[in-house]
């Protein structure tokens, strides 16, 4: 019975240990993260979007026009999603996407080390432009351009 429950305990001990790991590589480095204003719309770029896959350990944000980081992500294999924050009305401060404001993709390419932006999005379903409680699929990024 002790060698049964030893075994379990190595068991949920690795379990724990191997999270642990996990959650700190999905940890996006390389962006500001945005402020969570409790209004959002749902992004998800499809894997078939992009011209060259991104690979894992790369990052990917949405941003506003005037730059500010309005959601951000880790990239996974296949398909990737994240929320993409609107605005506060409540703050005086502009802490999110205003709604029909338009967003542009920024890929971080960990291999690289360098920044991209896609402009040019081709929709499967909605726009590149807020909406609350929303649901953006992109199916292409379209040309991307090297941030200096």
């Amino acid at each position: 019975m002790i060698k049964q429950l030893f075994y379990l305990f190595l068991l949920l001990y690795q379990l724990v240990l191997a999270q642990e790991q996990n959650q700190s590589e999905l940890k996006v480095r390389n962006f500001p993260i945005p402020i969570f204003t409790n209004s959002n719309l749902s992004l998800i770029i499809l894997g078939s979007a992009w011209d060259t896959s991104p690979k894992l350990g790369d990052e990917i944000s949405v941003m506003d026009y005037d730059e500010n980081i309005v959601g951000i992500s880790h990239v996974l294999l296949g398909h990737n999603g994240m929320p993409i924050w609107g605005d506060n009305p409540k703050t005086d401060v502009k802490d999110g996407l205003a709604t029909g404001e338009k967003f542009k993709i920024i890929h971080w390419d960990s291999k690289k080390d360098e920044y991209r932006v896609f402009t040019d999005l081709k929709f499967q379903k909605g726009t590149n432009s807020y909406v609350k409680d929303g649901l953006s699929i992109i199916a292409s990024l379209g040309e991307s351009k090297k941030i200096v």
